[in-house]
């Protein structure tokens, strides 16, 4: 009986679907807008750098998510030498967007008004009004490195962390 149940745990786990955000896997593809109002696909970001990091943030109106966004501005000039984009996508409305491009000049601002990408991504938690707090790290061939996921400890890594995903 005990074998039994353990051969339908194991199939059920080899059966389990994986996240569509799960490092090794590539995502899909997302189309998003730019602050200027321009659809645009986010392969055309992650595509044009050996590595992107990608960060899903709450909104314009989160100081925990702007404070991340900040650190990672202070290595723009790093990111660009070791061609690593940086991109930043939220539910934002356009103009708030905007806004908040004014203040991270150094990061891409994406919006996905109506969070069909998060969705496809995984990241949007049902009945949500946003997506889940994410940082991932994309290589040139769309598939994920790492990923880190908003915990009940913090909703980013540190970024020792995130300095050991890239490469």
């Amino acid at each position: 009986m005990r074998l039994a149940i353990l051969l339908v745990f194991v199939a059920a786990c080899r059966g389990a679907a994986r996240s569509p955000s799960e490092v090794g896997v590539t995502p899909p593809a997302i189309e998003l807008t730019t602050t200027g109002g321009k659809r645009v696909a986010l392969a055309h970001y992650t595509g044009a750098n050996d590595q992107t990091i990608v960060v899903f943030y709450r909104g314009f109106w989160c100081e925990t998510c702007i404070h991340w966004l900040r650190a990672l501005a202070t290595h723009a000039d790093e990111y660009k030498q070791r061609r690593i984009g940086l991109v930043a996508i939220a539910a934002d409305e356009i103009a708030d967007m905007a806004e908040l491009q004014k203040r991270v000049p150094e990061v891409t601002l994406l919006a996905d008004v109506k969070l069909s990408g998060s969705v496809a991504w995984g990241l949007v938690p049902a009945g949500a009004e946003e997506s889940t707090a994410a940082t991932f790290v994309i290589e040139r061939d769309g598939s994920v490195r790492y990923r880190r996921l908003a915990a009940p400890t913090s909703d980013y890594p540190t970024y020792a962390e995130l300095a050991a995903a890239l490469r």
